[in-house]
């Protein structure tokens, strides 16, 4: 701890007894005066005791109340820097150079790390007797078999080295020279890339990056990151971690191809926090180096990724647009697997725009190719993909079929994240059929997977549809506890998709517990929240909210806004059935709120346009909670009619559920 005050009386004195558990150096026996004395020197700060005992226990001759005398004129600001620096100073050169090797180590390491990094300038030197020797005088911690210095300490002993300039030889007792053969290092003790789970796994990596960039290697510290960050860091979830990594090397990479690497991966991490215009910055800047150098295939990576940046943001037509040009550099250099992976792309955006058909199409194109050439991850995303659609449409048994098929693949291959992105469009499936058990199940089970891998995206969806399905079954409070765990994480990691669905679903769970005044604070922080699918629900649960607080003024207001929303997606595509559901629930609030029959025969029409769907039970179910709770403020009776179809309706797709592609959509793609 860094204090802003040091210990008190009598405090101070017991730590200084307690030093000298044995009496040799004094401070046990001392007068109390004498001990008080050191503590108004020392002003109490615990290092700076500690540093009491390192100089008397280096210097036999010294008393505790020569050092008295010696520490009275310290000014605060400098009486722990000076003290450690007399302990430092009083120990022989091996010592100070053990203290130097830790220095120069970002993190706790071994007696076998220091031995290390001496070994070229001293050979002889056994760094563990010498350890323990600096642990007995407090100048060194440690724990579970490492050590490590105070930062006070950390900060002298590196200042007592020659700086060293830029290709030091490991033989040069430089701090450059040092900081080199320490990355060297960690190079050495990586634990095998199949057993990494966590960031624990990858911390010498994260501590060989932190060494290259202090000696200025940045392109070295890049390709150490690029090993780590994608497949590893990005899946787990550590996404703000990863900006601060990246950040260090950003503009200082000198290989063109190495930084349109690094500017992707950043991209990709801005993207999944929801900041897309800087994603799309960073993309460019991707895209204008591939086209320099002559690479076509980062080129299409580029314009891909650029197309799922805009999609995210709800501009579809240029979406796709991105992603034709990125199809036709593909197919242009024979590149069969970019070629999946951007009709994938196109897949999404038709999906989302509701072109469940057109989305089929590219959705099975894509399988081909990612069949053809045998890449099973693909096969398995491309089966999500379809099978979303096909619950899009209300084909469930196909659905079902495509999922488990995805499932299969995700653990032929060990995929986790395959399994569980898989184990919830299953969970989907029996969700809209009403089959809340199994739902309930299937989303547990894809809860667990995410947890195990650390993705924290992933368990941020699970948590949502498993907060949905418990809310179905009628569980609303333990619904609260799950989507509010979904959207702290949602909020953590930045990713605007998770943080929208699970507000819809709070805001859901909270207006089914009677608590309309929660439900309208969750839905009004997510109004900023970039994810353009989600704006017609958020709209019209607002509306829905403030007509329980008994504001039908502002519910109005809030019912017109989710159709101007909704108007806004169906003008992309006609057949959004998401859109049409809030569009038509919207208008039944307005109905409500107005009584305005014509605003109710428009609802009657947009219901009829979404009803040749689906006949799930589930799926009717939460239509009709929904309508049911907009029409108790119907006091003139207008939306009787719309009730009676709505309890027979048959294609209505269940409110503000969007799916996306399972690993497109969470991960980008690479170069």
């Amino acid at each position: 701890m860094r204090l802003d005050e040091g210990l008190g009386s009598p405090d101070a004195q017991i730590v200084l007894r307690e030093l000298d558990d044995d009496g040799r150096l004094g401070l046990r026996d001392a007068p109390g005066e004498v001990l008080d004395g050191l503590r108004q020197h020392t002003r109490g700060f615990p290092r700076a005791l500690e540093a009491v005992k390192a100089i008397l226990d280096g210097d036999e001759t010294l008393t505790p109340r020569d050092l008295l005398e010696r520490t009275g004129h310290l000014t605060e600001d400098q009486v722990v820097q000076v003290l450690v620096g007399e302990a430092y100073e009083l120990l022989d050169a091996a010592a100070q150079q053990v203290m130097q090797a830790l220095a120069v180590y970002p993190a706790p390491v071994s007696a076998v790390g220091v031995d290390f990094l001496l070994r070229p300038v001293s050979p002889t030197t056994d760094a563990a007797p010498i350890l323990t020797r600096l642990v007995r005088r407090q100048l060194v911690r440690f724990q579970d078999g490492h050590y490590h210095l105070h930062p006070v300490d950390r900060e002298y002993a590196r200042g007592q080295l020659p700086a060293g300039a830029p290709g030091d030889t490991a033989a040069a007792f430089t701090l450059t020279g040092l900081q080199a053969r320490a990355a060297d290092y960690y190079t050495q003790i990586r634990t095998p890339r199949e057993s990494w789970r966590s960031l624990e796994d990858v911390r010498p990596q994260l501590a060989e990056f932190e060494l290259r960039c202090d000696a200025g290697d940045y392109d070295t510290a890049a390709t150490v990151l690029d090993d780590i960050d994608f497949d590893y860091l990005l899946v787990w979830g550590h996404y703000r971690t990863l900006v601060e990594l990246h950040g260090r090397i950003y503009g200082r990479i000198t290989d063109p191809g190495l930084n349109g690497t690094h500017l992707t991966t950043l991209g990709s991490c801005r993207s999944q926090l929801g900041e897309y215009r800087q994603a799309i910055d960073l993309y460019g800047q991707a895209l204008a180096i591939a086209r320099e150098i002559g690479d076509r295939s980062g080129e299409g990576a580029a314009l891909g990724n650029l197309g799922e940046c805009r999609r995210s943001l709800g501009e579809y037509r240029q979406a796709i647009d991105l992603h034709g040009q990125a199809l036709a550099i593909a197919r242009e250099i024979g590149d069969r697997y970019g070629e999946g992976i951007v009709l994938g792309g196109l897949g999404n955006c038709r999906f989302q725009l509701g072109e469940y058909r057109q989305a089929i199409d590219l959705y099975g194109q894509a399988l081909a190719i990612f069949r053809e050439i045998g890449d099973r991850s693909g096969e398995g995303a491309a089966l999500i993909g379809l099978g979303n659609c096909h619950l899009g449409l209300g084909e469930y048994r196909q659905a079902i079929d495509l999922h488990g098929q995805a499932l299969a693949v995700g653990r032929a291959i060990g995929n986790r994240y395959g399994e569980g992105t898989a184990l919830i469009g299953l969970g989907n499936c029996h969700l809209g059929l009403g089959e809340y058990r199994q739902a309930i199940d299937l989303h547990g089970q894809a809860l667990a997977i995410f947890r195990e891998i650390g993705d924290r995206s992933g368990q941020a969806n699970a948590l949502d549809y498993l907060g949905r399905a418990w809310l179905a079954s009628g569980d609303a409070s333990r619904a609260v506890t799950l989507l509010g765990q979904a959207m702290s994480i949602a909020d953590a990691t930045g990713d605007s998709e998770p943080a929208v669905m699970a507000r819809l679903g709070l805001a859901r769970a909270h207006l089914q517990l009677g608590d309309p005044a929660t439900a309208l604070l969750t839905v009004t922080q997510a109004r900023d929240l970039p994810y353009p699918p989600g704006k017609p629900g958020l709209r019209l649960l607002e509306g829905l909210a403030l007509l329980e607080l008994n504001r039908p003024e502002e519910s109005v207001q809030a019912f017109s806004d989710a159709v101007t929303a909704a108007d806004a997606l169906l003008a992309l595509a006609g057949s959004n059935t998401d859109a049409l559901q809030a569009r038509a629930l919207a208008l039944s609030g307005l109905a409500a709120t107005t009584g305005d029959r014509a605003q109710a025969a428009e609802a009657g029409r947009a219901f009829a346009r979404t009803e040749a769907i689906t006949n799930a039970e589930g799926v009717a179910a939460d239509t009709r909670t929904l309508l049911g709770q907009i029409a108790r403020h119907d006091t003139s009776g207008i939306l009787a009619e719309i009730r009676r179809h709505a309890g027979t309706v048959t294609r209505i797709r269940r409110l503000l559920h969007v799916f996306s592609d399972s690993e497109a959509r969470a991960k980008g793609r690479r170069r």
